[in-house]
């Protein structure tokens, strides 16, 4: 399950104001390392395709929206193949910044029962 909201005030104008905004984003995962943990890394490093390999550098290129660019060894560009050929290798800055995570456990009943000595099969 996957939910999210804005909170600040709207942004209006071409000009940072400095007023706090951005989005807050919520997941709730049966097996947070496959479904949250892997994004994250194919976010940070690219090596989860074969097509990368071709690409100079390819394995240590990050998404370009959502790479953090201060990750030891990255590479922040963007790649962009060209119909004759040749590449455009665009430099990439940070797009967003992030203030934090937070990973809560939350059992099923069955899982509140072992944990509490109990039988976990129904009665």
């Amino acid at each position: 399950m996957r939910r999210g909201f804005s909170y600040g005030p709207p942004f209006s104008g071409s000009v940072d104001d400095g007023r706090d905004r951005g989005l807050v984003g919520i997941f709730a995962c049966a097996r947070i390392n496959e479904q949250l943990y892997t994004i994250i890394r194919w976010m940070q490093e690219t090596g989860f395709s074969d097509r990368f390999y071709d690409v100079k550098q390819g394995w240590r290129r990050q998404d370009s929206m959502f790479g953090l660019r201060d990750k030891p060894k990255a590479f922040a560009s963007a790649h962009i193949p060209l119909t004759d050929g040749t590449a455009l290798d665009l430099p990439l800055r940070d797009f967003i910044r992030y203030k934090g995570l937070s990973l809560f456990f939350a059992p099923s009943l069955a899982s509140l029962k072992i944990l509490a000595g109990g039988d976990p099969r129904p009665a």
